[in-house]
């Protein structure tokens, strides 16, 4: 992960396809670790930095979201 933003989200240029933007989020068990991951993808030509920060706030939101309802808390 080359840049990560706490609670659980990362992006980076490191990705697996030239020209891709992705930014993920941990979907997380209920001892805390990591179970699974939720991504978003952009062409790269889509993202700015307010596109990027958007995309992770959403992506924190919706894991946290997945966590809570696997785990009974929502």
């Amino acid at each position: 992960m080359s840049n990560v933003t706490l609670p659980c989200s990362s992006s980076g240029p490191r990705t697996h396809q030239d020209g891709v933007h992705s930014i993920s989020a941990a979907i997380l068990g209920a001892d805390g670790q990591p179970i699974g991951t939720l991504s978003i993808a952009s062409p790269v030509s889509r993202v700015d930095d307010a596109v990027a920060a958007a995309q992770g706030e959403a992506a924190i939101r919706a894991a946290r979201l997945i966590s809570a309802r696997l785990t009974g808390e929502a």
